[in-house]
């Protein structure tokens, strides 16, 4: 079976990038002199990447979580409740593990509940990072968690850190990889043996993480 291109962007790229976007479509951005040929020739030699990519994000649009009343959310593996509520006088409040919400908002519940835990992933990474980069012996300037289509997290050269607010609704240890991994890009801004010997050296049992990610990364929606 060939795999359909939907779109090719060229630009002054230097290497082919292979994406299926959320419609499951694939496409490929490649350098202006590379040819249809070789480009097809890659994508074949990536089909069953391909292929396993677009089964993946059909099944996520599948997922649908319930966000009915008393239902539970875990956030960094902790259980908070959902409770709807009657001429409140907040959107949406978090106290002692609740999470109220005004009942006439239900409609607007994913919404707020990633405005939320935007916030608690905030304080959980800026604690975490504090931590980890005492521990590691590293230092860098802000950090920011944003809305990350493609990575969980990024460092850039000036020593800011990035991280998925997605992050929040996997296990902890999973993110506390993430911290170590984009930490040792302060060190290293590559993904090299010497990086990943850094991101080992402080976290060991890393590749649990990372395949965790790579298997079940999809799960992290709201």
């Amino acid at each position: 079976m060939k795999v359909e291109i939907y779109k090719i962007i060229r630009s002054q790229r230097k290497t082919i990038a292979l994406l299926v976007d959320k419609n499951c479509n694939l496409i490929v951005k490649a350098p202006l002199s590379i040819s249809i040929d070789y480009i097809e020739k890659i994508v074949e030699k990536k089909k069953n990447w391909i292929i396993e990519k677009k089964n993946e994000l059909s099944l996520r649009k599948k997922l649908v979580r319930d966000f009915s009343d008393s239902c539970t959310i875990k956030i960094f593996d902790e259980s908070y409740t959902i409770k709807y509520v009657e001429n409140f006088e907040f959107a949406i409040k978090l106290k002692n593990n609740i999470i109220f919400i005004d009942i006439e908002l239900k409609k607007q519940v994913r919404a707020l509940l990633k405005l939320l835990i935007k916030k608690i992933a905030r304080f959980y990474f800026e604690r975490q990072v504090a931590l980890w980069a005492d521990k590691m012996q590293l230092k860098y300037k802000q950090i920011r968690i944003k809305d990350i289509s493609s990575r969980w997290g990024s460092c850039s050269g000036a020593g800011n850190l990035n991280f998925n607010w997605k992050l929040a609704l996997a296990p902890k240890e999973v993110s506390d990889y993430v911290i170590v991994h984009e930490l040792s890009h302060l060190r290293y801004l590559n993904h090299s043996s010497d990086f990943w010997n850094e991101v080992e050296k402080f976290f060991p049992e890393y590749k649990k993480s990372k395949k965790w990610l790579k298997e079940y990364g999809y799960l992290l929606e709201l």
